[in-house]
């Protein structure tokens, strides 16, 4: 769609540019009949261009969710280990750069959280919140080989250096998610309620693998329910706004992208959200 727009606008200023150039008054009509007809052909030619490169990416797009669903393993077993605490945090400069970058990845400042990741994993190759928060970063880019990764390599780490497993668990479902694979990511968030029941994680992957088959009322009560026992929880309402925005309950969504925005001011999915509100109300 943005891909047809931009060429009907391309060819509509051409046009337009074209007529300012060349008037229709006397011998110069037929001279710009010619003109008008080569510019045609030219913007035609432009058009199947980029049609064509366009349905190149989104092939490239598409072999690439296949190829990262085809290879991210089920074996849940390794995943469902015992866990131990996670002895690496308890050195004070690894636990305040690990707050950092969970702070800085909240503000969307991803350059600098990763680089802060990155930072940890150097002093600690088995950090496994470091290893998940950087498969987080990647699929947020929409890296999704070099998210899968990271997860890959945060499962294979013995059990005294893993984290819950309802945190590994639901970064897989959210990886099926943002491929689009809503029922794989459904198993994945099923098995990591059954981890650890009330994980918000996964609770609201839930709720996205409900949006993502326009289940709305599924959910808005899931997240409605997350957020009266956990109310501070700003993902939950960006999603819930989202939710309200797809029934065009645009001043439900507008209200909770407010909240969010009240807390944090320079939160991007609130503000984007709310701009859609407004789009959506002229």
């Amino acid at each position: 769609m943005q891909v047809n727009f931009l060429s009907r606008k391309i060819k509509n200023t051409t046009i337009f540019r074209l007529r300012s150039l060349f008037p229709h008054t006397g011998k110069k009509v037929l001279r710009q009949k010619k003109f008008g007809c080569a510019s045609f052909l030219c913007t035609l030619w432009f058009v199947l261009i980029v049609g064509i490169g366009n349905s190149s990416v989104l092939a490239f797009q598409q072999d690439t969710k296949a190829n990262v669903a085809n290879n991210i393993t089920d074996n849940v077993p390794t995943i469902l280990a015992p866990t131990e605490s996670n002895k690496k945090l308890a050195y004070p400069e690894l636990a305040e750069r690990t707050r950092q970058a969970i702070d800085l990845r909240l503000k969307w400042r991803l350059v600098e959280a990763e680089g802060l990741w990155n930072e940890i994993l150097r002093y600690d190759e088995n950090n496994a919140e470091a290893l998940i928060s950087l498969a987080e970063i990647e699929r947020t880019k929409l890296n999704y080989l070099q998210s899968l990764q990271y997860l890959n390599r945060a499962k294979e780490l013995p059990p005294e250096f893993s984290l819950s497993p309802a945190h590994l668990l639901t970064a897989y479902g959210s990886l099926y998610l943002a491929l689009e694979e809503a029922d794989r990511a459904a198993e994945y968030f099923v098995l990591a309620r059954s981890s650890t029941e009330n994980y918000y994680g996964a609770i609201l992957g839930q709720a996205g693998v409900a949006l993502l088959k326009r289940s709305y009322s599924q959910a808005e009560t899931l997240l409605e329910n997350l957020l009266i026992s956990e109310p501070n929880r700003l993902e939950a309402r960006v999603m819930l706004a989202r939710v309200y925005l797809e029934q065009n309950r645009n001043q439900l969504a507008a209200q909770e992208a407010q909240k969010v925005l009240d807390i944090d001011k320079y939160n991007v999915e609130a503000m984007t959200a709310l701009c859609a509100v407004r789009v959506a109300e002229k």
